[in-house]
């Protein structure tokens, strides 16, 4: 039973091993062309997912869910897994990485047959996750708010009031040349409002009362005038008609 289990975990251990630490009392670098290979998959959240999925099937249990190298096959090693959340490690670019999960250097395994491009890439973006010094986003700060003084918010206030009024006077003053005289009268009266002494305003509107009178007088007589002839049209029809029967 012994036997069975030893040889079980060794071959977990050479299935799933990966670490970046030293080697022979070396330090494993990767070479120089290696830092030139461009992570085509950067800052790809779903890459980076499918990474994690990779991670947790074949890196966990010698680097440990969190990356720390405290995985469980990963005590059967010497030297020890790598730790994802050093500074060391994190400060390989993402070439170097890849290189290293692709060539591999006993105890850690070659995956250059056993993965995919693009799958090494994904446990490269997934083992950045791990970086416990990458700087945090910073919240956008609040535009602050200017407090507006009691100067400005009347000049503001005069300003508009004149936009108002001006924009009022213009309608009016259209109104009036298209003979639309209760229209006018409205928004001269609404202009009035805004400013109460203003003689011009005034005039005009002691000028339309008349006109609106005339107006509507000219109406009615309109409305008496049509039904006037409807009447006189509907006798003539009736007349007509009595002289074809006979």
């Amino acid at each position: 039973m012994k036997t069975v289990l030893t040889l079980i975990v060794s071959t977990l251990i050479i299935l799933f091993a990966m670490s970046f630490n030293y080697y022979s009392g070396t330090t494993w670098v990767a070479p120089k062309s290696a830092d030139k290979l461009k992570n085509p998959l950067a800052n790809n959240s779903d890459a980076t997912t499918k990474g994690k999925k990779l991670y947790a099937q074949m890196c966990a249990i010698c680097h440990g869910a969190k990356g720390k190298g405290d995985g469980m096959a990963g005590a059967a090693l010497n030297p020890k897994p790598a730790n994802f959340t050093s500074t060391t490690l994190q400060a390989q670019t993402d070439g170097a990485i890849y290189w290293k999960i692709t060539e591999g250097r006993s105890p850690m395994a070659s995956y250059k047959t056993s993965l995919k491009d693009n799958q090494r890439w994904q446990l490269v973006n997934y083992i950045r996750t791990f970086n416990k010094n990458k700087p945090k986003t910073k919240p956008a700060e609040k535009p602050i708010e200017k407090v507006e003084t009691s100067e400005e918010k009347a000049d503001r206030l005069e300003k508009e009031s004149k936009r108002k009024y001006d924009k009022l006077i213009i309608e009016a003053d259209t109104s009036f040349a298209a003979k639309n005289y209760k229209a006018a009268k409205i928004q001269y009266s609404e202009a009035l409002k805004i400013r109460p002494s203003d003689s011009l305003v005034i005039f005009k509107l002691n000028e339309l009362t008349p006109l609106i009178v005339e107006a509507e007088k000219r109406e009615i007589l309109k409305q008496e005038i049509k039904k006037e002839l409807k009447k006189e049209l509907k006798e003539e029809i009736i007349q007509e008609l009595k002289s074809e029967q006979k």
